[in-house]
């Protein structure tokens, strides 16, 4: 073998290392941001199942007519809603694969949790509009409740697909 052909397969050699390093240095970034991400959505998610808990027993009727007059905003926040610096929709909807890390797993389900978490809330926060929760009459007008009604036919099945990507 000539000197310049040993010279080409140690350059090869060395880029193919150094390739092999970057690359495995980019998982492992990607997997502490995983991680990263993970616990802001525990965190997250915690504050939402208190906030599930308060509008469990809320019946504050200038609250609720407040927060049914934004429902329709709130159920597309909740469709769209990608943390920031995050993957991105159709990566978190998807179902997990056996190729994927373990942070990656972690990371849907507690994005999925904390989206079943504030659903949660809304659902309560309906049911107490509608008088339902308490076996009263709607505190809102019948124009609202058949708008309420809607987006809450919509909820459950966002609801439902949630926790079942959540587990």
């Amino acid at each position: 073998m000539s000197r310049l052909s040993k010279i080409h397969i140690v350059i090869l050699i060395a880029v193919f290392l150094v390739h092999r390093i970057q690359a495995a240095d980019d998982s492992e970034m990607d997997k502490m941001k995983m991680r990263d991400l993970s616990f802001s959505l525990m965190r997250h998610r915690i504050t939402s199942a208190e906030e599930t808990e308060k509008a469990q027993v809320n019946d504050d009727a200038v609250y609720l007519k407040a927060q049914m007059r934004c429902l329709s905003a709130r159920m597309r926040e909740r469709l769209n809603y990608v943390p920031l610096g995050s993957l991105r929709l159709d990566e978190l909807s998807r179902v997990p694969a056996p190729g994927d890390s373990e942070e990656r797993q972690i990371y849907v389900m507690e994005f999925n949790a904390y989206q079943y978490e504030y659903c949660e809330a809304l659902r309560f926060r309906i049911s107490n509009a509608l008088g339902i929760a308490t076996d009263t009459r709607p505190l809102v007008g019948r124009k609202t409740v058949q708008s309420v009604k809607k987006y809450s036919q919509k909820l459950a099945p966002l609801m439902k697909r949630r926790i079942h990507q959540c587990i």
